[in-house]
């Protein structure tokens, strides 16, 4: 983190398929989250925070030993994916100040116990905001 990184995510990253621990955090990264990194099927930590990403946030149902899921702070927009709910493993999920988001929290995340939520309804509109921290 904190690198100048420029530019945004290579699609080849899906190929790193031992990889644990993806972190790129205040990179200035631009562009949108690439779909392979549905292929790191050994991934338990996403952390993108504080960088420039746009688009949707991508199907990531594949994931099934993420433990922790951070977009935060970035310009992503769209529904939040109803497949993160899929993700049993999963014990945060931080997706506030992307103003663009949109929905409610997955099927799924609403009864898990243990598990952290932030999505800053005021920025992300997002539905059932009394779920939500």
């Amino acid at each position: 983190s904190y690198n100048d990184l420029h530019g945004s995510i290579p699609v080849t990253i899906g190929e790193l398929g031992n990889l644990l621990h993806l972190v790129i955090e205040n990179c200035n990264l631009t562009g949108t989250i690439p779909p392979l990194l549905g292929n790191l099927t050994k991934l338990e930590q996403l952390d993108l925070e504080n960088n420039f990403l746009t688009g949707s946030i991508p199907d990531l149902r594949t994931l099934t030993d993420l433990i922790e899921l951070d977009l935060e702070n970035n310009a992503l927009n769209g529904r939040i994916p109803e497949s993160l709910g899929q993700l049993t493993n999963l014990q945060t999920v931080v997706l506030k100040d992307n103003p663009k988001l949109y929905g409610s929290k997955p099927k799924g995340l609403c009864d898990r116990d243990g598990l952290v939520i932030y999505v800053d309804c005021t920025y992300s509109n997002a539905n059932n905001c009394s779920n939500l921290k």
